[in-house]
């Protein structure tokens, strides 16, 4: 598994368009249409479709 990463800036639009507080999630792994994120508190994932 990849080391989770810090959102860039557009990462972080995607991230509060699905109601989430970028400060709180960081990225695991994007593609094309899909964006996986987890949580820093709780260890849970996310898929976020772009």
């Amino acid at each position: 598994m990849k080391q989770p990463s810090k959102p860039t800036r557009a990462q972080k639009v995607i991230i509060s368009e699905h109601k989430l507080r970028p400060e709180n999630w960081m990225v695991v792994y994007e593609s094309k249409d899909t964006l996986e994120v987890i949580s820093k508190k709780t260890s849970m994932r996310k898929v976020l479709q772009k």
